[in-house]
Formats: C-alpha cells, structure tokens, sequence
C-alpha cells in the first residue's frame, strides 16, 4: 500500500510538472550578428567574423572615429560592380556586428537582476573592456508565447550619474533556435553619437524585418538618413537580402555619392547580387539614377534615365568575373509609341567591359545558366524604397518598422 501511494505521487507530480511550461530563456530570445547580416557568398569578405570569444570580450564596440569603417574595406575600382557591392555589404555588416556587439556580450555574462518573474537586466557593463567608450545596459521582456522583448541602452562614461539613451530595440519571436526566429530591430545611431561622438561617428537609424527558417536568413532593412561611419553620405533606402540552406545568397543595397563625374552631384545607385555555390557562379547588377544621369540624354531621340551595369563572375568572385558590360536605359523618344530600352555603352565597355558580345548583351557563355539576375531588354527597377524581398527568399520578414520598436 505504501508502495502504491509512493508511485501514485510520482505520477501526479509527473503529470503537475507536464502541465507547466517551461521557464522563459531570455538569453535565446535576443538576437545575435550573425542572424542580421547580409551575405553574398559569407565569411570574411562579407564582414562576418567568429562571434564574441570566450570571456566576453567584445570585438569592435565602435567605429572608433571617423573614416575607421571605411578603412576596413577593400578597395574597389569604380567599374568593378561586384566588388563594390560586397564592399557595401561589409560595410553594413561590420556595423550591424559592432551595434550587437554588447548585446551578445551582456547575455553572455548572465543577467544582473530580475525586476520581475517577466523581465531579465544585464549589466551595465563598460565595454570594451580594456578601453571603454560606453557603459551598456540591456533589458529583456517575456510577452508570452515564445515572444521577447528587448532593448539596449548606453550611457557615457562619465559623468558616473549620465542619462542613458535608448541605441536599439526590437522584438523576437523565437524558432527552433536560440537567437532565431521572427521580428523586427532598430539601432539609432543618433544616439550612440550622443553617447560618445568619438566613437560612434555615425548617423540616422537602421530599422530592420528578419525571419529565420533553421539557419536560413531573410532580411530587410530601412536605412532613414543612415550612414554608417559618418563619412559616407547618408542614404534614406531599403536593404534586403537571404541566404538559404545550400548557401545559395541575394542581396540587394542602395547608396548615394557621386559616381558620374559630369558635375559635383550625387546619383543614386541600386545594387543587387546573387551567388550560386553549386554553380559556382553569380551575377551582379547596378543601376545608377538621379543627379547627372539624365544629362546623357539624346534631345529629341533618347531620353536617359538610368545607367545598367552587369557583371557575371565565378568562383574566384570578382577575381574571376567572365562578362561586365554598361548600357544606358530610357525613353527611345524618336518612335511611337514610346518605348524603354537599353543601349550599350560601346566606349566604356571598349575599355571595362569583358566578354562582351554582339549588342553588348551576355550569351550563355559568358554567364552560367540558371542564375538570371537582370534583363537589360526589360528596362531597370529605380525603386529604392521597395521592402519586397529579393526572388526565392527562404521567408517573407515582413516589414520593417518606422520607428524604434517599443520595449
């Protein structure tokens, strides 16, 4: 009898312990760099790095003054598209990786307080360690239902009572992995400027969509005013991009400077990439709008409204491009009705182009088969502020937020 009630408690606790859920693991409910980087083909060239080491050390923290991202960089050729829009990836990446940077290391070293049963603090913490630009505070919020919520504060490092400004939100809905899932993100580079305008030279806000299947990745990102080092000119545009599980990547970035030297104006150029690995090939297409542009126009014959730039490359990226070509896209104006068309830019392909064949166009040749990116015969997308994600994304994230998210 003894022996019977004995196993008849173990089964109600059993089924008591059953009926509870388990304990909200607030560290999983935070993201990480790695699940909020673009990628064309990953690893260094993309800016992804190992994650923060052992002990908790972080890594970059800040741009560190002036011109220090840029510096980080690969130099680019003007006419060299794929390389300047893996330059542009890397440049976003490496500041979306020091802008998480405290977020990984905080969650790394275990929360300080629990204000309540929902709520985990960490820190603050002065990082980096050895020379501190900020102290960093994060805070994260159970809403139920596999939801998180979060939000990273820094405060100057004196004086000791400084206010702390809100740098970044968001919220994640957590998947099958820690640090993955569905939800949305906003870093305000404003204010980390605030904070310390040494350190983070930056400007305007990053506010971002994301969802993961497994360690597939779709992202899309509102830049407002943004630039990332302060030496760039900021940009208002959409970002997006996603890998999959084979690796296959696209991407697709905006940026404003002056690429056509006419006159000192800024155009606006549009880049996208796309990279098979089973194929080992790729392509990348940049349009060029705005400023000078239209200054290329025929009168009366052909009206100018984009530059369409195309190259096809192999393993070797753009160590191993197999076509670049240029054409001019617009209004053929001479024939009724109207039509849009592009043209060759036969003096500049004489000197840049490679592989180019009859009409300046790619022939299956010069390009791998299945990896169609851009038609030049179809005219060219001009709309930088789109959040549609790139065809063939693993996940639709949705889109980005106009504001910071609420914590």
């Amino acid at each position: 009898m003894t022996r019977q009630r004995l196993l008849a408690a173990a089964l109600a606790l059993g089924l008591s312990a059953c009926g509870k859920s388990a304990a909200p693991d607030f560290a999983a409910g935070t993201p990480d760099a790695a699940g909020l980087t673009l990628e064309t083909t990953g690893g260094a060239g993309d800016g992804l790095t190992a994650d923060v080491p052992a002990g908790g050390a972080a890594l970059t923290v800040a741009s560190s003054g002036p011109g220090a991202l840029a510096a980080t960089l690969p130099t680019c050729q003007d006419y060299e598209f794929t390389c300047n829009i893996r330059r542009s990836v890397k440049g976003v990446n490496l500041f979306v990786r020091a802008a998480l940077e405290p977020v990984e290391v905080l969650v790394a070293a275990g929360p300080s307080a629990s204000p309540s049963d929902d709520v985990r603090v960490y820190g603050p913490v002065a990082l980096p360690p050895a020379t501190p630009v900020a102290n960093f505070r994060l805070s994260v919020k159970f809403v139920g239902d596999e939801t998180f919520r979060w939000k990273l504060e820094a405060q100057p490092t004196s004086p000791a009572n400084a206010t702390f400004q809100l740098v970044m939100a968001g919220q994640l809905h957590r998947g099958d992995l820690p640090h993955r899932g569905r939800g949305v993100v906003g870093i305000d580079l404003d204010a980390l400027h605030a904070v310390n305008a040494t350190a983070f030279t930056g400007q305007g806000k990053l506010l971002a969509a994301f969802a993961h299947v497994g360690l597939q990745k779709a992202l899309v990102f509102a830049a407002q005013g943004f630039s990332a080092d302060g030496v760039q000119t900021p940009v208002s545009a959409v970002f997006a991009g996603w890998k999959n599980a084979v690796g296959q990547a696209r991407v697709r970035l905006a940026a404003l400077s002056d690429f056509d030297k006419t006159t000192p104006q800024d155009e606006l150029l549009l880049g996208r990439a796309g990279y098979w690995p089973l194929l080992g090939a790729g392509r990348t297409a940049v349009a060029v709008i705005g400023g000078d542009v239209p200054s290329h126009s025929i009168p009366g014959s052909f009206d100018v409204k984009a530059f369409l730039g195309l190259e096809c490359f192999g393993r070797g990226l753009e160590a191993d491009v197999t076509y670049r070509a240029l054409w001019t896209c617009g209004t053929n104006t001479s024939v009724d009705p109207h039509v849009d068309e592009c043209r060759p830019v036969d003096q500049w392909n004489a000197t840049n182009g490679v592989g180019v064949g009859a009409g300046g166009f790619p022939d299956v040749g010069a390009c791998a088969p299945a990896t169609d990116l851009y038609d030049p015969s179809a005219g060219v997308d001009t709309n930088s502020n789109s959040t549609t994600q790139e065809p063939g994304a693993p996940a639709d994230p949705g889109t980005p937020p106009s504001t910071m998210p609420a914590f």
